[in-house]
């Protein structure tokens, strides 16, 4: 079962579940980089908003096709001005079309951004979250996309849950909430939300029970670990969650020995007739395995590499399981290594 298809089958009632003792508090702005995700707008629960809405504080703008060209590095500077310290702004709507507020609210408000980049277009979801409830006349005016509204509507666990799935999406995110643990510090002051007043012999024990318990999942099944493992009493309870999520990938991939690529200059009109004459008779996109052998330095690599990238372009556009997923090449010099990371029929093999 694919990490998509696990993620389908998590019920409301298992993300309340992962999400218990934790809550969802408004952090300094972060962006993270493009990475695939488990979870997929699919799995966000919103409906389309009605004029006979209640007001409210959460409200979705959902834009199902993006084709203009964005600047990402611009975004990001302007973003983390708005919500620098944690703090509500009312310059939303300067962010770069289409991120922000089409017009000034005159409401404080903070904005989470997801951007999933395809093929031909991008699929983004804004998270826009109100000081003070908003009608949803008002919201529609100032919306870009489709306004939507969050189905959870219970005022601590909704938002949670919303969080725990928003998190998970692949694509480029823009954040300004995190999942933190409720508990307390030694000293009673406040929740754990950095590791300075943790020893050296503390964050060893946290890295080496990561290192023992972490490896060898993927998916699904990390996340859920790393959310029960960050709730309960482990080594690295109360740790920063963006924090933690970051040492938990890098021990995770450390030593499989893959590498992503997502730029290949080559395709497959770049060879000679008498190649793809030879490729046509030989290899179809439903192969499943496809070997080269012979000297170095005769040209295995680049043609291997082109066939596998055309193939994973044309599953991009036939294959729904991995709509959210870029085309990549993953490289590695023993098959082994394959075995620890989980992939689609998109980004490069599937498990």
């Amino acid at each position: 079962m694919s990490n998509m298809q696990q993620a389908d089958n998590m019920t409301y009632d298992d993300m309340k579940e992962v999400t218990e003792g934790f809550v969802c508090r408004a952090c300094e702005p972060q962006c993270t980089p493009n990475r695939p995700g488990v979870f997929t707008p699919i799995n966000l629960s919103m409906s389309e908003l009605h004029v006979t809405d209640n007001e409210r504080v959460h409200w979705i703008d959902y834009i199902t096709e993006h084709t203009e060209a964005y600047d990402l590095p611009a975004l990001q500077v302007a973003y983390k001005k708005a919500l620098e310290g944690a703090t509500w702004s009312t310059q939303l709507h300067e962010l770069p079309a289409p991120f922000g507020f089409k017009e000034d609210v005159g409401v404080e408000a903070r904005i989470q951004i997801c951007i999933f980049p395809t093929a031909k277009n991008a699929f983004i979801v804004k998270h826009c979250i109100f000081k003070s409830k908003l009608k949803p006349a008002i919201f529609k005016k100032v919306a870009y996309g489709k306004p939507h509204s969050m189905n959870y509507v219970h005022p601590k666990i909704g938002p949670k849950v919303w969080q725990y799935t928003f998190q998970g999406i692949g694509g480029y995110l823009f954040l300004c909430y995190e999942l933190s643990a409720e508990a307390k510090a030694k000293s009673d002051k406040g929740p754990v939300t950095n590791l300075s007043d943790k020893t050296d012999e503390e964050i060893d024990g946290g890295f080496a029970f990561i290192e023992k318990h972490a490896k060898g999942l993927s998916g699904v099944k990390l996340l859920l670990w790393q959310t029960k493992a960050l709730k309960n009493q482990t080594p690295i309870r109360n740790w920063p969650i963006q924090l933690a999520k970051e040492i938990i990938r890098l021990i995770v991939t450390e030593g499989t020995l893959i590498k992503e690529e997502y730029n290949w200059p080559l395709t497959m009109v770049h060879f000679q007739d008498w190649v793809l004459k030879i490729m046509e008779d030989l290899y179809e996109f439903d192969t499943v395995a496809f070997g080269l052998l012979g000297a170095s330095g005769k040209g295995k690599s680049p043609l291997g590499r082109t066939a596998l990238l055309s193939q994973c372009r044309a599953n991009k556009r036939t294959a729904a399981e991995a709509l959210y997923s870029e085309p990549c090449l993953r490289v590695t010099t023993d098959f082994d290594f394959l075995r620890s990371r989980p992939g689609n029929i998109v980004t490069g093999y599937k498990q």
